[in-house]
């Protein structure tokens, strides 16, 4: 396990995944950087390693934030200027993940609720 696996891990809640205060506060700074923004939860095929952290490498110069869900689940967070349906369908092809939902916020509490379903 290398440093940055380190981190994350002690970020992470049970099972890998964090845990819904966490996901609330990465919402929450997220959307004060930027106010309009699209919201993509992706289900991991089970392969190696964890989808949040293959996903933040592929995009990590686009300003997106990626946290690994409750289950095989990853959530993505993307800037409003991006096509939400561009990345999807790159993301998904590239990883072998599946997108499960897909939404535009303008409000943390809107995005929150609407991942409730997918929180751990």
């Amino acid at each position: 396990m290398g440093l940055l696996d380190k981190v994350d891990a002690g970020r992470a809640g049970a099972g890998g995944a964090s845990d819904s205060g966490d996901i609330r506060a990465v919402i929450a700074d997220f959307c004060r950087e930027n106010p309009l923004f699209h919201c993509i939860v992706f289900k991991h095929d089970g392969g190696e390693g964890r989808l949040s952290r293959k996903i933040s490498d592929m995009t990590g110069c686009h300003g997106v934030a990626c946290r690994d869900l409750s289950g095989r689940n990853c959530m993505v967070l993307l800037p409003g200027e991006l096509d939400m349906e561009l990345f999807s369908h790159r993301i998904s092809n590239s990883t072998g993940a599946s997108v499960l939902f897909q939404f535009s916020a303008d409000a943390p509490v809107t995005a929150f609720d609407a991942l409730h379903s997918y929180l751990p």
